[in-house]
């Protein structure tokens, strides 16, 4: 069996998507390596967990959880993997590794924004 985990698939109704508290310990891993990229990474990660605590504060559930996500957590998103590809680092660095593993698994970490039943 070879299925490509870091991409989303839906496949009969199962929605294949990528976990953000994983991607959050590689840069949480990486600090000593470079302290300040990382903590940029960990606060950028940090502000998605902070809408989706709020859309649990506010017991938002399907379309409105979703429009609060796309209004809020997308350009976070975005803007995290602007970074992402922005940050240029020498191979064998420690936030190399966290940076391509987020980057490779990009389109399994936005499916939260696109499925509502879908965790962060």
């Amino acid at each position: 069996m070879s299925k490509v985990f870091w991409t989303a698939q839906k496949t009969e109704g199962l929605t294949y998507a990528q976990c953000w508290a994983r991607t959050r310990r590689e840069f949480f891993e990486s600090q000593d390596a470079d302290p300040q990229r990382a903590a940029m990474a960990l606060e950028m990660i940090g502000n998605l967990y902070a809408v989706e605590a709020d859309i649990c504060e506010q017991g938002l559930k399907g379309a409105k959880k979703q429009d609060v996500r796309l209004t809020k957590a997308k350009p976070l998103v975005e803007a995290f993997f602007t970074w992402v590809v922005d940050t240029g680092l020498l191979p064998s660095n420690p936030l190399s590794k966290a940076l391509v593993y987020a980057h490779k698994r990009r389109a399994g970490l936005e499916v939260f924004m696109s499925d509502a039943d879908v965790p962060i």
